[in-house]
């Protein structure tokens, strides 16, 4: 499950089977609901059971899985990763490809969730692009309009506004 992305009918299966382990007829009778379904779901110390959706837990796996992927882009099976789908490097700008595994499919699944929550860490500026990437907090989707467009090009970095005496 942490490696590969399940189909969103074997994940409602699942679910489906703890629902009615829960829920579900005994002796042609319905069982009782003593508590709903979000409620089991909230975590233990919350009062619940801690049962979780299992395409989201699934997700939160292979984001887990390309977060190490990130992390450690010198173990072996990065490199063999890096090899075949990402040969420049930039394993956040990868393409998918048209012959790609289940496991390369599936770990782009969870780099996608690692991309919708992550942002740029100014220091230099020399590495962060100013009109495509993610650098200014808090303001939701964080990028900048392209008010100056025609005096900056689309690959200036944002090193080029800071000044570097106050440095902001």
């Amino acid at each position: 499950m942490s490696v590969f992305k399940f189909p969103i009918t074997l994940c409602k299966e699942l679910d489906s089977s703890i629902e009615s382990f829960w829920w579900g007829q005994k002796n042609d009778s319905n069982k009782i609901h003593w508590v709903s379904w979000e409620k089991l779901g909230l975590a233990k110390v919350e009062g619940g059971m801690g049962f979780q959706n299992f395409s989201e837990f699934n997700l939160a796996l292979l984001a887990m899985q390309g977060w190490q992927l990130l992390m450690n882009l010198g173990s072996l099976w990065a490199c063999i990763l890096k090899d075949k789908y990402f040969p420049d490097g930039n394993v956040l700008n990868a393409k998918k490809g048209a012959k790609a595994s289940w496991v390369w499919s599936s770990i782009q699944e969870g780099l996608k969730v690692i991309k919708q929550g992550m942002q740029w860490q100014v220091v230099n500026g020399e590495s962060v692009r100013l009109w495509h990437d993610r650098w200014i907090h808090p303001i939701p989707g964080a990028r900048l309009s392209n008010q100056l467009s025609g005096e900056l090009c689309q690959e200036t970095r944002v090193a080029t506004i800071i000044d570097p005496c106050t440095r902001s």
